[in-house]
């Protein structure tokens, strides 16, 4: 882990994003929902699951979360 090699953590940065394939939501195929789904939103819990204790552990810090712009905008075959 980064705090045995580093030290304390201080700042914590999560910054994944894949998209499906781009097809209307009823025709997406579900194995690729499924991935998107477990990187895009999985992957952030799995970091922020260990980010958070070792930022309090080191006294606290900060988390940045990096998302698409099509999570808040969205559009055409995009399902969000």
């Amino acid at each position: 882990m980064a705090v045995d090699s580093f030290g304390a953590l201080q700042l914590a940065v999560n910054n994944a994003d894949i998209a499906p394939t781009r097809a209307p939501v009823g025709e997406l195929d579900i194995d690729d929902w499924k991935r998107v789904i477990n990187v895009n939103l999985s992957g952030v819990a799995y970091g922020l699951r260990y980010q958070i204790p070792a930022l309090l552990h080191s006294g606290g810090g900060s988390i940045v979360n990096i998302s698409s712009t099509l999570g808040t905008n969205g559009g055409l075959n995009a399902a969000a």
